[in-house]
């Protein structure tokens, strides 16, 4: 089975996001690591909540998780405790059906991506695959590995700008990057078990579209690696606070400028990689609810995941359990009752489609 062969079967996806993911920088509290997955007022995962996901049609689900609140010494061992709750969510979902990503989330303080930093970075990054390789390593293939979330200058004028190679800031920082996934790579293979043969998520810097479509950025030679990218696009739609200048509650499929950077993103990510047998996931996407704008967002869904059908992409939506505010109203499932409030919404989202590479 080849790369794209294995991606189409994985269909549509979904986040677990802000629950295992929730972090703060701060260091190992066992009296208070569990406070972190309800602290972004969501509730516990539990098979339920995954029952109901999977039978709305998703068949893939991402479960971002941080650890450096969870790390109980300086090996970065890994709290028992935490490590045995998430992986009884790993297994449920498996359990149930999906395909399950795991990664490497929101430990921006311990993963820096610059060449001083480097060996400080991989030695977090790599004692914890480490330990995830061997306790996964019996899986099938129904398990991916995500090097890291979304690795970038955090903090910093560059934290979201497209690479530019010519910048010795910049260009250091990709090519951090790409040292980093070839590290994990490197890291996995030599686990052995079912590792030898996983399929592993790569990013570029903070997994950007633009990022991973220059020419510079490579992802390690290896039969079964994936091109992981966040794409939420166009970002006056899409991300945009409420409020904000740029921000926009209306898309029109009709007109090439609402669509033009969904076109290009999946037009680009096609000729570097699909075109040449390469899988890509867009691991998070979604446009946010501005209060009356759902029949705009069920028409942009209907045309970002069509497109990146017709590209040969599968998509993993970011709900976030967060339906309003003034920024990222992601969530499509209230996960007190377990309903979807936007059926015009999941329709599209989960309709069977036959990836095509155009």
């Amino acid at each position: 089975m080849t790369g794209l062969e294995f991606t189409a079967l994985m269909h549509a996806g979904w986040n677990l996001g802000n629950v295992f993911d929730s972090a703060d920088g701060k260091p190992f509290d066992a009296e208070h690591e569990f406070d972190y997955i309800t602290s972004r007022k969501n509730p516990a995962a539990s098979r339920e909540l995954f029952e109901a996901v999977y039978n709305a049609g998703f068949k893939t689900m991402r479960l971002p998780v941080s650890w450096h609140n969870h790390v109980i010494n300086e090996d970065f061992d890994i709290s028992p405790a935490w490590l045995e709750a998430y992986k009884k969510a790993v297994d449920t979902a498996l359990e149930i059906g999906f395909y399950v990503i795991i990664n490497i989330h929101h430990d921006d303080n311990m993963v820096i991506p610059t060449g001083e930093t480097l060996e400080s970075s991989w030695k977090f990054m790599g004692a914890i695959w480490k330990q995830l390789s061997e306790i996964f390593g019996d899986y099938d293939e129904k398990l991916l590995f995500e090097s890291l979330n979304e690795p970038r200058l955090k903090g910093t004028e560059y934290e979201w700008k497209v690479i530019d190679y010519s910048n010795d800031i910049q260009r250091d920082a990709i090519n951090t990057i790409m040292t980093l996934n070839e590290r994990f790579v490197k890291l996995i293979r030599a686990s052995g078990k079912n590792n030898a043969s996983r399929y592993l998520l790569c990013p570029s810097h903070a997994a950007n579209i633009d990022s991973t479509l220059i020419e510079e950025f490579k992802i390690p030679e290896d039969e079964h690696i994936i091109v992981s990218v966040h794409a939420y696009l166009p970002y006056p739609f899409a991300l945009a606070p409420i409020g904000s200048p740029e921000a926009t509650d209306k898309f029109d499929p009709e007109s090439a400028s609402d669509r033009g950077s969904i076109d290009n993103c999946m037009k680009g990510l096609y000729e570097k990689y699909i075109s040449k047998g390469i899988p890509v996931i867009i691991g998070e996407y979604g446009a946010s609810n501005r209060g009356d704008n759902t029949e705009a967002r069920a028409k942009w869904t209907e045309y970002y995941v069509g497109t990146a059908a017709k590209y040969g992409i599968i998509c993993v939506w970011w709900d976030n359990g967060s339906f309003d505010g003034d920024y990222e109203n992601f969530a499509i499932i209230r996960r007190d009752n377990l309903t979807f409030p936007y059926p015009s919404i999941l329709e599209p989202l989960v309709k069977e489609r036959n990836l095509q590479t155009v």
